[in-house]
């Protein structure tokens, strides 16, 4: 007995279509249990409207508790009155009727609340006169902002450095993080003068983010503004001075602005060394 090539080719087309049907039986019976499955609440709630004969009052949102228990009695004794061998067919439709005349109005007058209800603005604007708002949004920090040249910066108050060692400290691992409120010198809204230095310039090597937070501060000039934020409150200086002195003579420069409420800023001067230092004084502007 001799097989041709066709006949070879017809056996191997049957073979495998009957397993691609089986494969396709078993995929079609599990998509259609998993759809049933997925949508099997969809079906209750369908099956649920079709067949269902009465109003529930838990149905109907209603803006009133009152309106509610009004409506909770009438189906209630529609109920009752369907269970009696005694109702008969015009009994039912005037009370369906009185039911869904009802019904109508309570819809119309909740709608109507809704779309005249009062807004929050209103309330607001209405009774703006009973609430205190003098609250303060400032967050608890203190900083240093110069809108002139864009500088906004955390001041750092350094209580824990011994009055011993003011002179000798290393503020170098403290600069990293701001600029620095020399220890022992007076906070903002005292008769004195609060003093405040920072970098112009630092090694480019040693990454650090306040490096250059002072170096446009030379544009600065008389009676151009600044404020320091300090815990909640604001307080606003007026340049008035500014000098380039030897580290020696800052000491006295500072001591000469003391009566009265004063802020000096310190820093290296010219950029790139530590020769000299500039000093800006400024006055408290007082509202």
């Amino acid at each position: 007995m001799s097989l041709n090539i066709d006949d070879i080719t017809v056996n191997k087309k049957i073979s495998w279509f009957w397993e691609i049907k089986d494969f396709l039986i078993i995929f079609t019976i599990i998509f259609w249990f998993g759809w049933l499955f997925i949508n099997a609440q969809l079906f209750v709630i369908l099956f649920d409207n079709v067949f269902k004969t009465s109003v529930s009052a838990n149905d109907i949102v209603l803006a009133s508790p009152k309106k509610q228990i009004v409506i909770q009695h009438i189906t209630e004794y529609v109920k009752h009155d369907e269970n009696s061998d005694n109702m008969n067919n015009l009994k039912k439709k005037i009370l369906w009727e009185a039911l869904d005349k009802k019904l109508d109005n309570l819809k119309k007058q909740t709608r109507s609340w809704i779309l005249y209800k009062p807004s929050y603005e209103s309330l607001i604007k209405k009774n703006i006169n009973n609430y205190d708002i003098s609250f303060n949004t400032l967050p608890p920090d203190s900083r240093l902002v110069i809108p002139k040249i864009w500088v906004n910066v955390h001041v750092q108050s350094l209580t824990n450095i011994p009055i011993k060692t003011i002179e000798t400290a290393n503020y170098d691992k403290y600069l990293y993080h701001g600029v620095i409120q020399y220890p022992y010198t007076p906070d903002p809204g005292t008769t004195w003068n609060v003093f405040i230095f920072g970098h112009t310039s630092y090694y480019w090597w040693k990454h650090n983010p306040y490096a250059t937070v002072f170096s446009k501060i030379p544009r600065l000039r008389h009676w151009d503004y600044m404020n320091l934020r300090w815990w909640w409150k604001v307080y606003k200086y007026k340049v008035i001075k500014k000098f380039v002195l030897k580290t020696y003579q800052v000491e006295w420069t500072y001591k000469k602005y003391q009566n009265g409420q004063y802020l000096t800023i310190m820093w290296c001067y010219p950029i790139w060394t530590d020769k000299e230092r500039m000093v800006i004084i400024a006055k408290r502007e007082k509202k």
